[in-house]
């Protein structure tokens, strides 16, 4: 279904005045020159996605706070603190809960990627926006992909570098593997019963059994093609457990959780997402694996694009 570009600003602006509305304070004078701020917000005011997601929209308005001059920062508070995991590398991008102002001098930009994708027109949409206000800090909630994609590495590598304990945690696993390594990714959802993500289809045994062997005879096509190891990811343990037996895989242990669907803060958690990250990031060869029903994620084409390394989808058909 197309939506008309008014249809869908006109969405956006009822969003972010309900954004405003609720968790926004009257206090504070709307018309005081308070800067050129602009922050990414990512916080529980909306859904933000996942770990895709956030880093597509933070990179996206950090491109254009560069083309307008403005200054840029992340907040990023929900479920967890990204200082964490990531820190600031050229660009100081860190400010304090204290330093924003959720009141009524500062403005909330809600503006989301909404399928099919109207990409250049949400892009001149957060430019004017970014490039013509002065009053007050911008918050941009965002999941918006609008950077030129030959741009993401260099963008990426100015704002982030892991933090000590994911630096340690990457190392640690490219030991264990000694050596060069591709990585395959696989994405279930729900389909195998075992991954928490909002009301996405749960297929019956027969059927989760049959796209399992699959994917299995599709890693170990890899392996007789390969000599060497193969990084296996998925948000599926079910698989993972399956799969790690397999001569020549690798499996990074933990478990994995969409950071939209749950609460939980803890470090071990996120962690495994970020590991996951950088360790298929620093893969000679990135696949994607997609076989009959399984989602398509945008999470090894965005690992392929930090260091810019060979990315290539495998696409099967498989009637259930």
């Amino acid at each position: 279904m197309r939506f008309p570009e008014p249809m869908i600003r006109m969405y956006e602006i009822i969003e972010q005045r309900n954004i405003k509305n609720k968790h926004y304070s009257s206090y504070g004078n709307p018309f005081v020159n308070e800067g050129n701020l602009v922050i990414s917000v990512i916080n529980d005011f909306v859904n933000p996605g996942g770990l895709t997601d956030r880093i597509f929209g933070i990179i996206s308005t950090y491109y254009v706070c560069k083309l307008c001059g403005r200054d840029f920062k992340i907040y990023h508070d929900k479920p967890f603190d990204l200082t964490k995991f990531l820190l600031p590398s050229k660009v100081d991008w860190k400010i304090e809960r204290e330093d924003i102002k959720f009141d009524n001098t500062s403005r909330p930009i809600f503006i989301r990627a909404i399928a099919p994708p109207k990409t250049e027109k949400r892009y001149k949409c957060l430019r004017h926006i970014i490039d013509t206000s002065c009053n007050g800090q911008l918050h941009v909630y965002s999941n918006l992909k609008i950077f030129p994609q030959e741009q993401f590495a260099l963008l990426f590598n100015e704002l982030f570098v892991p933090s000590e304990i994911l630096k340690s945690t990457i190392k640690s696993h490219q030991d264990n593997i000694n050596g060069e390594y591709s990585s395959m990714t696989f994405r279930f959802q729900k389909l195998l019963g075992d991954f928490d993500e909002g009301d996405y289809p749960v297929l019956d045994k027969p059927k989760r059994e049959s796209l399992l062997a699959r994917c299995l005879d599709v890693v170990k096509s890899r392996i007789a093609n390969s000599d060497k190891k193969i990084l296996v990811t998925s948000d599926s343990q079910t698989f993972l457990k399956q799969v790690s037996i397999l001569d020549k895989v690798y499996v990074i242990p933990g478990k994995v959780a969409h950071m939209a669907y749950t609460s939980d803060p803890s470090l071990e958690l996120h962690l495994k997402s970020f590991t996951d990250l950088f360790m298929i990031a620093n893969a000679n060869k990135i696949y994607s694996v997609i076989v009959g029903p399984m989602y398509d994620s945008g999470f090894p084409k965005m690992a392929s694009m930090i260091y810019n390394k060979p990315f290539e989808k495998i696409i099967e058909e498989l009637p259930l």
